[in-house]
This record gives C-alpha cells, sequence and structure tokens, in this order.
C-alpha cells in the first residue's frame, strides 16, 4: 500500500510541480500539466483495479485521505495561479479561476473513475 501511496501522491505531487515551476507561459504551463495528467491516466490503466482499491481506503485511512488533500490541493493552487497569470496577460478569457481549478479537477477525477 505505501509503495501505490507513493505513485499516486507523490510523484503525482511532482509532475504538478514540475510543470507549473517552469518559466513558461500560462498557457504552456497549462498544456504541460494537462499532459502530466494525461500520461498520469494512460500509466494507470494497466493498474486501474489497484487504483480503485487504493481510493476506497480514502474514507477509511487518514494519511491516505491527506496525501489526497495535499495533492488536490497542490493542483488547485497550480491551476488558480495559472488562470490569473493567463487571466491577467490577456492570454485567458476573463474566468473565475477557483471555478475553473475546480472544474478540471472534478473532470479528472470523473474521468479518471471512468477510465
Amino acid at each position: 500500500m505505501a509503495v501505490f501511496e507513493v505513485w499516486e501522491t507523490e510523484s503525482f505531487y511532482q509532475e504538478v510541480r514540475a510543470a507549473t515551476d517552469s518559466f513558461a507561459s500560462a498557457g504552456e504551463q497549462l498544456r504541460q500539466l494537462a499532459y502530466a495528467i494525461g500520461e498520469r491516466m494512460a500509466q494507470a490503466e494497466d493498474i486501474l483495479p489497484a487504483n480503485v482499491e487504493f481510493w476506497s481506503h480514502i474514507y477509511r485511512n487518514n494519511a491516505i485521505r491527506e496525501g489526497f488533500r495535499h495533492i488536490f490541493s497542490e493542483l488547485r493552487t497550480a491551476l488558480v495561479d495559472i488562470g490569473q497569470a493567463g487571466g491577467s496577460r490577456g492570454w485567458f478569457t476573463s474566468i473565475d479561476s477557483n471555478d475553473a481549478a475546480g472544474l478540471v479537477i472534478t473532470t479528472f477525477g470523473g474521468l479518471m473513475l471512468q477510465w
């Protein structure tokens, strides 16, 4: 379980940080983040039953729950920052970055469950 937790939370956290810590434009950071999420989904295809089993422990295991809270909090912050940076420079349409981040995260979660 611990090895899977590292892959599921820590490695994904590193992928998010790598995509958003660059000096690239907001649009490029968003593209890198989408690519990282897509790659994560492609990697998860072969181990989907293990993913679902792991996710079932979120409500029963505080460490797993907190790991997920942390990664999705970081992902939300990264998406909000990208949205605000892109919006302030006129690269993105003016939207509520918090709402957009929430939409991306819930879409990602939904796609993973349907994958």
